[in-house]
């Protein structure tokens, strides 16, 4: 697949009504610019404008109307820009006192790529309305100060999706022991995977690997061309996910006012 403008903007957007099943609580979408807003994290990095396409003459408008909006909502300005975002607006961004404090790699990986999931040490479930051994292999693979939140968020996601996804939860086990987990959230052609993770113990022994494989056979046989998948560049996890077979198609920065971001801690 190409980086185009089109499939860059068709993309993103998948990508946020994807998470209305999660993180998202609202979509807004403005003339030149759209938001996405939720109610769970104030982080400032999960309250962001997205996809500007006004001309030039609308720029300082835009950055105007983005920061009345999450005004109205109590959270800070962000946006993210793509390489389908004009440059003159970044520079617009830049001159208004933002300045860049993440990039992102998204990912893609092809469903069609040869990849195999069976091994004799492993069985796989999709969990169907028992979470405890997601939220089990959650809080050891993905420790954090607001874990509970995240992981309330996910089931919810389950529960609540919205009519047009579908999203499923994978458990790796080994002897009857949860080791791994899966999100993946379907919406062909594309399908979403979140939240991979793998218990301490049983990192860099392939797990995850063999969860993303089964992932792509499920996303496959629901007509879904490729996994996508968001991770902060120059992590670990971007070339671990690089060896799984992934590619980066396009890379986001993410701005945010100067006096937010010398407080901010990414988690």
């Amino acid at each position: 697949m190409k980086a185009s403008i089109k499939n860059i903007r068709n993309i993103e957007r998948t990508h946020y009504v994807m998470q209305l099943s999660g993180y998202f609580t609202e979509l807004a979408d403005r003339p030149g610019i759209r938001f996405a807003y939720t109610d769970i994290f104030s982080d400032v990095w999960y309250n962001q404008a997205y996809d500007i396409m006004g001309s030039q003459s609308e720029f300082v408008q835009l950055i105007h109307d983005t920061e009345d909006y999450f005004k109205s909502k109590e959270r800070d300005p962000c946006f993210y820009t793509s390489p389908a975002t004009d440059r003159n607006f970044i520079k617009q961004l830049t001159d208004n006192g933002y300045v860049e404090f993440e990039q992102e790699s998204w990912m893609l990986f092809d469903t069609n790529s040869s990849n195999k999931t069976s091994n004799s040490e492993f069985s796989f479930s999709v969990v169907q309305e028992d979470f405890s051994d997601f939220s089990k292999v959650y809080r050891q693979g993905l420790p954090g100060p607001e874990v509970e939140l995240y992981i309330t968020a996910a089931i919810n996601g389950h529960r609540y999706a919205p009519g047009n996804l579908k999203v499923d939860y994978l458990l790796a086990y080994h002897e009857n022991t949860p080791v791994g987990m899966l999100g993946l959230v379907l919406l062909p052609p594309f399908a979403g995977v979140y939240a991979i993770a793998t218990v301490p113990e049983w990192q860099a022994k392939g797990v995850a690997t063999l969860l993303n494989n089964a992932a792509s056979n499920i996303a496959r046989t629901h007509h879904c061309t490729h996994l996508v998948l968001q991770t902060v560049t120059g992590e670990d996890s971007e070339m671990k996910f690089e060896k799984m077979g992934y590619d980066t198609l396009f890379k986001r920065s993410g701005y945010a006012p100067a006096d937010i971001v010398k407080e901010m801690t990414h988690g």
